[in-house]
């Protein structure tokens, strides 16, 4: 991945603005694949910043295409102050572990466990949790800045 980080912003007004790798730094799938992959993600990733749970000046993002032991491959995004590189958390709008597909979101907060993990059914339970739930929301947005 680029050593120039950009912010999150930045990259969604011109998604030209990738590496060679289309911001994936771990992948098990084929590189052809990879474009495709970010292009799915882009969509997740403006809601997330349209939505003020992650401040789109602040923060990158990167990619990781993950491979589980029993499952089928899946994507996750996850997010970085651009200031000090700070991994704050990330957003799996699908898992591949089980049949269930859960969607799945973790923020590296100051808790007994180090962080904090939430799921839903799917990423449309996510949305609409986001969109119904003020506190949750802003949970979120404490956690991404």
């Amino acid at each position: 991945m680029n050593s120039e980080k950009i912010s999150i912003n930045e990259f969604l007004a011109d998604t030209t603005k990738h590496d060679s790798c289309y911001n994936f730094y771990d992948w098990f799938c084929k590189d052809s694949s990879l474009e495709k992959r970010m292009n799915d993600m882009i969509p997740k990733l403006r809601f997330l910043v349209n939505e003020g749970i992650i401040d789109g000046d602040t923060c990158y993002f990167w990619l990781k295409n993950n491979c589980p032991v029993q499952g089928s491959l899946y994507d996750d995004l996850r997010i970085s102050r651009i200031q000090d590189g700070e991994f704050l958390g990330g957003f799996c709008p699908r898992s591949g572990h089980d049949v269930e597909n859960k969607c799945s979101v973790w923020t590296l907060n100051c808790t007994p466990n180090g962080y904090e993990m939430y799921e839903f059914k799917n990423w449309m339970e996510f949305k609409k949790e986001v969109k119904r739930n003020k506190s949750f929301k802003q949970k979120l947005s404490k956690s991404f800045v």
